[in-house]
């Protein structure tokens, strides 16, 4: 019997160092170690562009932290990666990079946070650049103008021709 207790002293006292282990182990992870990534508002990208992305990243997604090796990682539509280093940009947490988009279509991204790892961001479409002689919004904005002018003369010259109506059939304006 002493045989027993012994042997179940043991398996008790390596149970117990592995459960030790364990809490020490996991302590940094729950005590800090992750960081969110808060990506500012961009223009639509357009194929052959630069896009300039300024971002945060946010200890337990509030407090700024500055960290090394911040990189963005863009997947393009055939599937290939491409990396792109992002700097420091002023106040503590913020950061920008320049990516370059060669095609259009859908591209899927995320970004290394230093020590705290890597965050997916989604996807995002890019476009085709515009194409022709003269760009839509400046052609649509005179001709809207004078589409608009053209309704409005219709409208004064018309008012101006029709007869004097009186509201009672009975009385007469002349």
């Amino acid at each position: 019997m002493a045989r027993c207790l012994s042997g179940m002293g043991r398996r008790l006292l390596v149970g117990l160092v592995i459960a030790i282990v364990g809490v020490v182990a996991s302590a940094p992870a729950s005590a800090g170690g992750w960081a969110v990534t808060s990506v500012d508002p961009f223009d639509p990208p357009v194929a052959g562009a630069d896009l300039e992305i300024g971002f945060s990243i946010l200890q337990h997604g509030r407090t700024p932290v500055d960290v090394d090796g911040v990189i963005i990682v863009v997947e393009d539509p055939s599937g290939a990666t491409r990396q792109f280093t992002a700097e420091p940009a002023g106040s503590v947490g913020r950061y920008r990079a320049t990516i370059e988009l060669p095609e259009a279509g859908r591209y899927r991204w995320s970004v290394i946070q230093g020590w705290f790892g890597p965050q997916d961001l989604g996807a995002f479409d890019v476009d085709q650049p515009a194409t022709g002689a003269f760009p839509v919004p400046w052609v649509a904005g005179p001709a809207a103008a004078v589409a608009a002018a053209g309704v409005v003369g219709l409208l004064v010259v018309r008012r101006r021709r029709q007869p004097a109506v009186s509201p009672n059939p009975h009385v007469s304006w002349m």
